[in-house]
């Protein structure tokens, strides 16, 4: 049972990155919030008059959605590591969430102890406000994590299953064969760091900043040799082999090596043949170009 809750908090979820979708998330709840506090009137709300109520949920959604727009643009600039999309799993949005509600119940609290709607400061305090905060946003927000999670995993894997089916209806003859004689020179910017491997050795590439990490096939094992390249200058320098497809913006891919693609809640996975080596898909590749991907 531990394990797997462990299990389910290491899964993979998606982060908007959508500047839009951000927006539509951050009004959205702050209109919820805004309409449940009117309709339900919960924490007090219905000892005030009707003007008081719709000045005083309004003011809370209002706060809501700007901590939320806080949130969700300024905290992945200062920390981008630990935002990064496409290492987002469930417990980090169960941390974010956590942050969301503190900021909204800190807001929630200074903006009652300049109002006159705090008549009673032991009872209104800054304590309450978090505990009244955690209590309307806590169990519907990891309803919607547990279910969405599900929902998109169970989606994208669909889709993952139905092209890896339908390439493998495709007959043989009609799959370019891999080549173990076209050798390719990789050069790195300074002209004096080269590797030369079989085009069918080599595997993936991954960078980071400015260097290279090239995957490749030696004498059976999987070796990393590393240039400083950027992945721009990899992607031109085999531009000539159509078996080589960047699929991310920090991965280069042999398709050639691709056996099927898996999909999660964050997107899809190509998964490389006889190894435990999975390469994410970017979430704005082409539809269409998936099926390119498994050979």
């Amino acid at each position: 049972m531990v394990s797997d809750f462990k299990n389910w908090l290491l899964k993979p979820y998606p982060f908007p990155k959508k500047g839009k979708t951000k927006i539509f998330i951050s009004f959205g709840i702050g209109i919820f919030v805004f309409l449940f506090l009117t309709i339900f009137k919960p924490f007090d709300f219905y000892k005030l008059t009707n003007n008081e109520v719709f000045y005083y949920t309004l003011i809370y959604g209002i706060l809501t959605t700007s901590s939320l727009l806080f949130n969700y643009f300024v905290l992945p600039i200062i920390f981008s590591r630990f935002f990064n999309p496409d290492k987002w799993t469930i417990y980090k949005i169960i941390i974010f969430i956590l942050i969301i509600l503190i900021s909204i119940g800190t807001l929630s609290w200074v903006f009652s102890s300049f109002s006159t709607f705090n008549t009673n400061k032991y009872e209104y305090s800054f304590l309450y406000f978090q505990y009244t905060t955690f209590a309307v946003g806590v169990f519907p927000l990891l309803v919607y994590i547990y279910f969405t999670e599900k929902l998109i995993y169970k989606k994208n894997n669909l889709i993952a299953d139905n092209i890896t089916l339908a390439q493998k209806k495709i007959p043989k003859e009609n799959i370019i064969k891999k080549s173990d004689e076209i050798k390719v020179k990789l050069m790195g910017d300074n002209n004096k760091e080269t590797l030369e491997i079989y085009l069918d050795d080599l595997i993936y590439v991954n960078s980071e900043k400015n260097y290279a990490s090239i995957f490749h096939q030696q004498n059976g094992i999987i070796k990393e040799s590393l240039l400083r390249i950027s992945l721009s200058k990899i992607e031109k320098q085999l531009a000539a082999y159509s078996c080589i497809v960047r699929c991310h913006k920090s991965y280069i891919v042999n398709t050639n090596k691709v056996i099927k693609i898996q999909g999660n809640a964050r997107g899809y996975l190509l998964q490389i043949d006889k190894s435990s080596i999975s390469i994410p898909v970017s979430r704005r590749f082409p539809k269409e170009l998936l099926f390119t991907l498994v050979k």
